[in-house]
């Protein structure tokens, strides 16, 4: 603003000496080198290469053509060149003694400012003047009495270039026009029309055309100022137009000290789609309507250090928003976020679902973790809505807090799901070379039914299981990249249900077919219920580089215990599972024989104890994860068959043959020692009597 003033300061220096000589009719041109030199001694090369001249009617007034502005140190370089300038004074007012301009016109200006690879700007001499008179500190304040009909700056042109950023911003064919401008707090309008053309580097350059409209209210004191009926239509230029529209107004007070404001802020309905084509970014989505439309109000306030957008009306997609936003300290970039919303389905925005092709070797490329940008965020947000969707799965009631500051970013959520409970909580420390990642996550009373329903969309005819489960993990992960972060996850959990039932396999039927199998009984022709209820469930998984191992599975089917052992490959979308079976003891019915139900008439009876708390991995689970059909994943471990099969066969032989044999076994032991003795004897005989004990013991 200094430096602005400085340059108008200097024009309206020059046009204030023009109406001294015109007062005592002295030609103009005569005090061309008085203001060159005056400028000169403010360190400004000021030059006026054409005439100056007077214009008398209808109002009384000063032209000049050809003037440009610049540092007495590099005077080639113009910071300021303008092709014509005039000022015109209204005639009543001098006769009282009073100078009250009617009209200032500046055409064809262009402004060129430039910031070298140091950092220094080429208007700094404008700050840096060795003459610059030292700031009075107790006057009393001043006012700007201004009463101005028009000021016009037409046919302008802007230039910013920063050597440093490699950045570059042109105004073409700028024009400002104010009409009215006064300082007596009344309204007047302001317009603003001009091209922009921004280019960074090696991008290409954006184009754009602004045109501003607004009406302004100023004080004396120049101590505060409003701005209303704003409308400004920023348009992008393209391959196809984007229109961004925004309706606004500002009050600005403390503008000589401590300055402070606040407004409204309208951006009336944009289409994001064509917006981000312009910078040459293609979504696919899975919703090809996604990231369509955004339009947003909101009062603000804020001053210097901080902004706040404190009631947030958001409409993104026709998904409604309200809450807050603010940059609570420009300085660190603080931000603060708070949006309640209905609902979301985030499933519309992730990239499009690919066909599953075959296994490669494993690419090279990898995703490198933002970590610089997780040390520099500083953010405050917490998000609720009433439903979201994710991979599928539907949450409610959901309540998300992301908290970042110096390298730690800590998230954390909590919502419904599927008639129980989501607790989730996570830490990132991104201050080293490598982030490290923890986590624990919970779900307490979760229906699995309706789970499977949406994670897998699974045929219910050929898998499904009722019930609520609970589910506790622990977990981490490390690495610079998302890669390492993958294959570095670990996890570490319990679960735990009560009342499941799975369908259509029965696994008590599954059980007994095998004991039948076993015992070369005929197939029983009893119907059976096409599902398993099981109780009591408890068990551990362990994640380990992207499968999951069962590390223990106990669950009750009326009188018979299950457990499980495998992994599930979720790389592979595959899965591989025994599940041992355990008779128990305390189903003993009558004498010797058990049976595998609690209920009379159900289940299968079993003629003796061989089958009583004896574990057997009888049946095997495997395939597709996606595409769970127990009736043609599962069935029996044939090794595992043959070997309980043998083990039954030398129980049946012994329980029935068990007295014999080891009669048998006795009297074989006593006819091998008899002719162990006889032979002694008889190779003593031929010793002579004395005998080789050496050699009678080896016999012995």
């Amino acid at each position: 603003m200094k430096k602005l003033l400085k340059m108008v300061g200097a024009i309206f220096l020059l046009v204030l000496l023009a109406i001294v000589a015109l007062i005592v009719f002295v030609d103009p041109n005569r005090f061309k080198p008085s203001i060159e030199s005056l400028a000169k001694n403010q360190n400004i090369a000021l030059s006026i290469e054409g005439d100056l001249s007077w214009k008398l009617w209808p109002s009384i007034g000063l032209g000049a053509e050809t003037v440009t502005l610049g540092s007495l140190v590099e005077s080639e370089k113009r910071l300021a060149e303008i092709e014509q300038m005039s000022l015109l004074l209204a005639l009543a007012p001098l006769f009282s003694g009073n100078f009250q301009a009617d009209h200032l016109v500046l055409s064809g200006v262009k402004l060129n400012l430039a910031v070298d690879q140091k950092g220094k700007t080429n208007w700094s001499f404008l700050t840096d003047s060795k003459t610059a008179e030292p700031v009075p500190t107790n006057t009393s304040e001043s006012s700007l009495n201004m009463n101005i009909e028009k000021i016009s700056i037409e046919n302008s042109q802007i230039t910013y270039l920063d050597e440093q950023t490699k950045q570059s911003i042109q105004l073409s064919d700028f024009n400002l026009h104010l009409k009215d401008v006064n300082t007596q707090e009344k309204l007047f309008p302001v317009s603003v029309t001009t091209g922009i053309t921004v280019k960074t580097g090696s991008d290409p350059e954006i184009r754009l055309s602004l045109d501003l409209g607004n009406q302004i209210k100023m004080d004396k004191q120049f101590k505060s100022l409003q701005l209303s009926d704003g409308k400004l239509q920023l348009e992008i230029l393209g391959k196809k137009n984007v229109a961004i529209p925004l309706i606004y107004d500002l009050q600005v007070s403390g503008l000589q000290n401590k300055m402070s404001y606040k407004g409204n802020l309208k951006l009336e309905l944009i289409s994001l789609r064509d917006l981000l084509t312009h910078f040459d970014v293609q979504l696919e989505t899975a919703n090809k309507e996604a990231v369509s439309t955004l339009e947003f109000s909101s009062p603000f306030e804020g001053d210097e250090q901080k902004i706040a957008l404190n009631e947030l009306q958001l409409l993104f997609d026709g998904n409604a928003f309200k809450g807050s936003f603010a940059i609570t300290d420009f300085a660190k970039t603080a931000i603060k976020l708070n949006l309640q919303g209905d609902k979301f389905n985030l499933d519309d925005y992730l990239p499009t679902a690919t066909e599953e092709v075959t296994a490669q070797p494993e690419s090279t490329t990898d995703t490198v973790l933002p970590l610089d940008s997780l040390r520099s965020l500083n953010l405050n947000a917490k998000i609720q809505l009433n439903e979201l969707i994710v991979k599928k799965l539907k949450m409610t009631g959901l309540d998300w807090k992301l908290l970042a500051k110096n390298g730690m970013v800590e998230q954390q959520l909590n919502g419904q799901t599927y008639s129980g409970k989501i607790l989730f909580k996570n830490q990132l420390d991104a201050r080293s070379e490598k982030a490290n990642l923890t986590f624990d996550a919970a779900l307490e009373s979760v229906q699995v039914n309706q789970l499977l329903d949406d994670l897998f969309e699974h045929d219910k005819e050929k898998f499904d299981l009722q019930g609520a489960i609970h589910l506790r993990a622990l977990g981490g992960a490390n690495g610079a990249t998302v890669n390492q972060l993958m294959k570095t996850l670990q996890s570490n959990a319990t679960f735990s249900g009560a009342e499941l039932s799975i369908t259509p396999i029965n696994l008590q039927k599954q059980f007994c077919k095998l004991v039948d199998l076993v015992n070369k009984n005929p197939e029983s022709d009893q119907e059976w219920q096409n599902l398993t209820k099981l109780t009591e469930i408890s068990g551990s998984i362990k994640l380990r580089d992207e499968k999951i191992v069962i590390d223990s599975f106990k669950a009750g089917v009326e009188n018979l215990l299950l457990s499980s052992s495998g992994q599930i490959d979720l790389a592979k979308d595959r899965y591989d599972l025994l599940l041992p079976f355990k008779l128990l003891k305390s189903a003993t019915t009558s004498g010797e024989e058990i049976s595998t139900s609690q209920q009379q008439g159900q289940g299968c009876v079993i003629g003796d104890t061989f089958w009583a708390e004896k574990g057997m991995s009888l049946l095997r689970c495997k395939g597709k994860l996606s595409g769970m059909d127990p009736l043609s994943d599962c069935g029996p471990d044939k090794e595992l068959l043959l070997d309980i099969t043998k083990d039954y066969a030398e129980y049946k032989i012994k329980k029935k043959h068990g007295a014999k044999i080891d009669e048998k076994k006795q009297e074989v032991k006593t006819k091998i020692d008899d002719k162990k003795k006889k032979l002694f004897d008889k190779l003593q005989k031929k010793l002579g009597g004395s005998g080789d004990e050496k050699a009678a013991e080896e016999i012995r």
